[in-house]
């Protein structure tokens, strides 16, 4: 029996995820990806030609001009309508990882504390326990101040 039941329920959810976004990925996006490829292979096909073409007077390349401008705004807009298909997922993960962010201080922080105050009595912790806490303001400071600036 599994004593830890979070962590089962954690790993489902995970995989959950995995299986969702892969038929997400397979039933609505992956049209729009196919119609990228293909306007992708055409406008790298259509830059080859019309780089042999000497004159650029020529009706042939004044077509292929134009056949290459009808592909870039394919690929335009299907990159926009698969973007929109994916702002959702987007929005959720930005949440997650500022979740994230958001615990991540006070844990270590409460993490040290407690450790510090099983010791016992400030005065057997001495000159390690304020060393402990002092790197761990100072990393704080430095990491919020590269955030800031990041």
């Amino acid at each position: 029996m599994i004593k830890n039941k979070l962590t089962l329920y954690i790993f489902i959810a995970l995989l959950a995820g995995v299986i969702a976004g892969y038929v997400y990925n397979v039933t609505v996006v992956k049209p729009y990806n196919d119609k990228l490829t293909a306007a992708e292979s055409s406008i790298k096909l259509l830059d080859n030609q019309i780089v042999s073409i000497k004159d650029t007077t020529a009706a042939n390349y004044k077509a292929l001009k134009t056949l290459r401008a009808a592909n870039v705004k394919i690929r335009k807009e299907n990159d926009s309508i698969r973007e929109d298909k994916l702002e959702g997922f987007a929005i959720l993960s930005e949440i997650f990882l500022r979740l994230i962010k958001m615990i991540v201080a006070p844990l270590v922080f409460t993490t040290l504390v407690v450790g510090v105050a099983k010791v016992g009595d400030i005065s057997a912790v001495g000159r390690i326990g304020g060393k402990t806490m002092l790197w761990f303001i100072t990393a704080t400071l430095i990491s919020l101040l590269l955030y800031a600036i990041g």
